[in-house]
């Protein structure tokens, strides 16, 4: 039996956490209001418009999942993420067998990568500037981390 773990946003629908419809405030005069979902393209254009109609089945834009990871696999790195946008993240273990488990979320059950300061430079060196005498020459590696 191979098992093996996925990591992928919160839903089949993105990186979006589930709808929620309150049957209290959806109603018409005729008392048949009702809320049909479509998943499908988000994406919006300049104007917060669609920029294509949802299509059910479609995966919305970004959404991203690990694949599969081997068994003895217990961090994985979600990279290339934005800055200041809240990410939904379950993770869900499976096998050849039996298909996949129930996903399961932490607690919060979103995170928020936040603007970081940069290290600091590295290899800092003054020295004469040889030839020169109003000036100093100064040189520096660049930071390990450059804030995000």
């Amino acid at each position: 039996l191979v098992h093996h773990y996925a990591i992928t946003f919160l839903t089949n629908f993105g990186n979006v956490g589930g709808i929620v419809v309150d049957a209290n405030y959806v109603m018409n005069a005729n008392a048949d209001a009702k809320v049909v979902v479509y998943n499908g393209d988000n994406g919006m254009d300049m104007l917060d418009i669609k920029q294509t109609f949802a299509i059910p089945g479609e995966n919305p834009v970004d959404y991203k999942t690990s694949g599969p990871l081997g068994r003895l696999t217990r961090a994985y790195t979600i990279a290339g993420l934005t800055t200041g946008k809240e990410y939904f993240v379950t993770v869900s273990a499976g096998n050849n067998k039996h298909g996949y488990g129930k996903r399961m979320s932490y607690t919060p059950n979103s995170i928020i990568p936040p603007l970081q300061v940069p290290g600091s430079p590295l290899n800092v060196d003054i020295a004469v500037n040889t030839g020169y005498s109003d000036s100093v020459l100064v040189s520096f590696d660049p930071p390990e981390s450059d804030g995000g």
